[in-house]
Parts: C-alpha cells; sequence; structure tokens
C-alpha cells in the first residue's frame, strides 16, 4: 500500500513539474481551442470584433453609428455546430468584403445580459442596425440572406 502511495505521489510532483516546464506538453487538447479562440478574437480585419460586456457592445455600435456604419450584431455560441460551420467563417470573409460595416460577435452562452438585452431567442441570430434602428434579423445560418441584408443595408 505504501509502495502505490509513493509512486502516486511521485507521479503527481513529475506531472505538475511538467506542467510547469512546459504546459502544452501536458495539456494538447487546450493548445487547438486556445489557437481557435485567439482566431476568432484577433481577427484580421479591424470590423470584426467580439464583445466582453453589454458597455462594450454599446461603445463599439455608438462609434461605428457615429460613422454613419451598418452595424451587424453575430449572436452565437460555442457548441452550434451551424455558427463553428458555416456562420463564423462566412462573417470572417464578409467582414473582409464589406469593410464600411461593424461585425460584432456576442457569444451568448456567456453574454446572457446581452442576449436577453436583444431578445435572442435561437443562434446563429445576426440584427443589422443602422443609425440606432434594428433594421431587420436572420436567425439561422442562411449566409445568402445575411449577404443580401449586407448588400441591401451595408453600401
Amino acid at each position: 500500500m505504501k509502495h502505490y502511495q509513493y509512486v502516486v505521489g511521485i507521479t503527481v510532483v513529475v506531472t505538475l513539474l511538467q506542467l510547469v516546464e512546459n504546459p502544452f506538453k501536458i495539456h494538447k487538447w487546450d493548445v487547438g481551442a486556445t489557437l481557435r479562440r485567439l482566431k476568432t478574437t484577433t481577427d484580421k480585419t479591424a470590423n470584426l470584433h467580439e464583445v466582453e460586456s453589454l458597455k462594450d457592445l454599446n461603445n463599439k455600435k455608438n462609434k461605428a453609428e457615429r460613422k454613419g456604419q451598418l452595424v451587424v450584431i453575430y449572436f452565437f455560441t460555442s457548441w452550434c455546430e451551424p455558427c463553428k460551420n458555416i456562420a463564423s467563417p462566412a462573417l470572417s470573409g464578409y467582414a473582409t468584403d464589406y469593410p464600411k460595416t461593424m461585425f460584432l460577435k456576442v457569444n451568448t452562452g456567456t453574454r446572457k445580459d446581452i442576449k436577453k438585452h436583444y431578445s435572442v431567442r435561437s443562434v446563429p441570430t445576426f440584427k443589422f442596425i443602422k443609425k440606432g434602428t434594428n433594421l431587420d434579423d436572420v436567425v439561422g445560418a442562411d449566409m445568402e440572406e445575411v449577404k443580401s441584408m449586407l448588400d441591401q443595408y451595408g453600401k
């Protein structure tokens, strides 16, 4: 029994030392998730932002509206397959194609206050706002409809 406790104790100490020395060596599964998260929050486009709070969203929205820009708020969650596989990649492309439109991303899994404030009931949801007025909504990953709205309101 004591031998087993000794081996377990050494294993824990060695694992902790390895973790301190190289945190990515032990937790390889976390690296991919971290890189994906970094990729979505540090997009190459200056007009695509993931918001951290309702105040942050309002500041970015107000800044865009002062410039007369269309604001598209994209509501998603980390577990939503259509969000991950269809809407998010397309939105990154649209942010490049429509540089005069401000795209704001809201994770409704972590930002429930914003979800409630905008009465979002399903993800993905896109809200198109200009001059403080909600022009239109697209619920679901209908990216052709989103593009149509961008063409209609974003030009």
